[in-house]
């Protein structure tokens, strides 16, 4: 497997762990949805791949607006 594949899987597995666990904490009522925006931030911040740091930001987008499809529709 090359590194590019191995980057790209690896960044599938993260954010279906993400999506599983914000979406447990949302309907749990343990944290909001602009709570995860904000941490999702700080880690976007320091991450160094553009296509990374974009793809954040759409997830943030996503977590930002009430009006939003489920979380895990704007990760496919």
């Amino acid at each position: 497997m090359k590194a590019e594949d191995e980057l790209l899987f690896l960044i599938k597995y993260q954010t279906g762990l993400f999506t599983a666990l914000a979406g447990i904490l949302i309907a749990r009522g343990v944290t909001e949805r602009a709570e995860l925006a904000a941490a999702l931030s700080l880690v976007a911040q320091q991450e160094a791949d553009a296509r990374l740091r974009a793809f954040y930001g759409s997830v943030i987008d996503t977590l930002e607006d009430r009006n939003a499809p489920p979380i895990g529709a704007a990760l496919n």
